[in-house]
């Protein structure tokens, strides 16, 4: 199994599929792509991800706050938030107590790249290791 298996939960289908062919291109496995919280956990069971790519906005009843809450009580892969409501994080200091990237939409690939190599660094998964990066 890879060390670089990305699962991408982005609602966003043009979004899902450029990221996919980009980090594909780039060396990385990809897991899956979720459209949903409840499609993520899923494919999490079956896959491990060693990091996730989670949109804050998904379809259905679970946003991609609550899907990650619940994938960090299946894996301790870390998870980069795909957000263009970045401020979610400013009014809910609770999202910093873990381990926590973030990178606002829209974003170039260089810089996506650049944090999926800072979450899969071995500190990443310390306690007290939270980054907000945007």
């Amino acid at each position: 199994m890879s060390a670089r298996r990305v699962l991408i939960v982005e609602d966003e289908q043009i979004l899902a599929a450029q990221l996919e062919c980009e980090l594909r291109r780039s060396g990385y496995e990809i897991a899956g792509l979720a459209s949903s919280g409840e499609e993520a956990l899923c494919i999490t069971r079956k896959t491990c991800p060693s990091v996730v790519l989670m949109d804050v906005r998904l379809r259905g009843p679970m946003d991609g706050l609550e899907a990650a809450r619940l994938i960090r009580k299946i894996t301790l892969a870390p998870i980069i938030y795909l957000t263009g409501y970045a401020d979610v994080f400013l009014r809910d200091p609770s999202l910093m107590q873990e381990p926590c990237l973030c990178i606002a939409k829209p974003f170039v690939l260089p810089d996506l790249l650049s944090i999926l190599e800072v979450a899969m660094a071995p500190d990443a998964h310390r306690p007290g290791a939270s980054r907000l990066l945007m």
